[in-house]
């Protein structure tokens, strides 16, 4: 989930399914995503526009969250639209298309504005884990402080200190280069917001970016635990004695297809290799690392 498979060809060949887990210990989220709807997201991208791609982004971490979770949605030009007001989301189908009917509006998106709108949201929110995506124009993120037009006012990076001090983290996802001239403000927020910074020149990878991020945030598609790997007892893995195998250190927690075999399994009876076939080959998922 967290190296962005969610929801492409390769997670439905994989052997495993790379859904959120929802258990009881598992931490309320509360996720806000603010979309950049400024005049430059109506520019067309393989067919689709900008804004309709950041669209299917914010329709796509709403799919990864669990029925507990809260999610909302803010689309922003020179004013705040609250498209989706934080809360459970009972119907996400009927959500998902008030999401797909955001279009692009004019201006830039006023980055102060938005995330003053949304602190009070998210500081009431009962949530756990309480956390910003934020998306914009890598080269139109307008009102970096309240006092942009009059010269007075707190800016954007004070404002993400305050929030992280109540809790609530903001990750950004620009779209743009490098040398874009609010790249390095947008990157600023984000690390000032305790969150990550996702760039990108190409508007067809936001989808992934978003969900992501969400997986990420919330903190369910990982588990950091020290294991040792269990061979199954109807196949295994010959030529190695699993008495001596080094503890794994960690692995993406993972449900087994109907169909599939298992051949490892974390001491939690979680897959950790599976494999099953596909057309005339064969797919396996290994849900830890690579190193040591």
């Amino acid at each position: 989930g967290a190296g962005g498979y969610f929801r492409t060809p390769i997670s439905e060949m994989l052997p495993v399914r790379i859904e959120r887990e929802e258990r009881e210990e598992t931490p309320v989220v509360g996720l806000l995503v603010i979309l950049d709807r400024s005049g430059s997201m109506s520019a067309p991208v393989d067919g689709q526009t900008k804004m309709s791609l950041a669209n299917e982004g914010a329709s796509l971490a709403m799919d990864v969250l669990q029925s507990r979770d809260l999610f909302g949605v803010f689309a922003v030009d020179t004013r705040v639209q609250e498209v989706v007001p934080l809360s459970r989301i009972a119907d996400k189908t009927a959500t998902a298309g008030r999401i797909a009917a955001i279009t692009a509006g004019g201006g830039g998106i006023y980055i102060y504005t938005s995330l003053a709108e949304a602190f009070p949201r998210l500081r009431d929110a009962e949530a756990k884990i309480k956390h910003i995506i934020l998306f914009s124009d890598a080269a139109d993120a307008e009102e970096k402080s309240a006092g942009d037009r009059d010269g007075t006012g707190g800016s954007s990076l004070d404002l993400a200190t305050a929030m992280l001090a109540s809790r609530i983290t903001i990750s950004v996802v620009a779209l743009g280069n490098e040398d874009d001239k609010d790249t390095a403000f947008l990157r600023q927020l984000a690390a000032q917001g305790g969150g990550r910074f996702y760039l990108t020149a190409d508007a067809t990878t936001l989808p992934r970016l978003f969900t992501t991020e969400t997986m990420r945030a919330a903190e369910s598609s990982l588990r950091e635990d020290a294991f040792l790997a269990q061979p199954t007892k109807n196949r295994g893995i010959k030529g190695i004695n699993w008495n001596e195998s080094p503890l794994l250190l960690g692995f993406n927690t993972t449900k087994l297809k109907p169909g599939a075999d298992l051949l490892l399994t974390t001491e939690r009876n979680d897959p950790l290799l599976a494999e099953w076939r596909v057309g005339l080959g064969r797919v396996a998922a290994f849900t830890s690392d690579a190193k040591a």
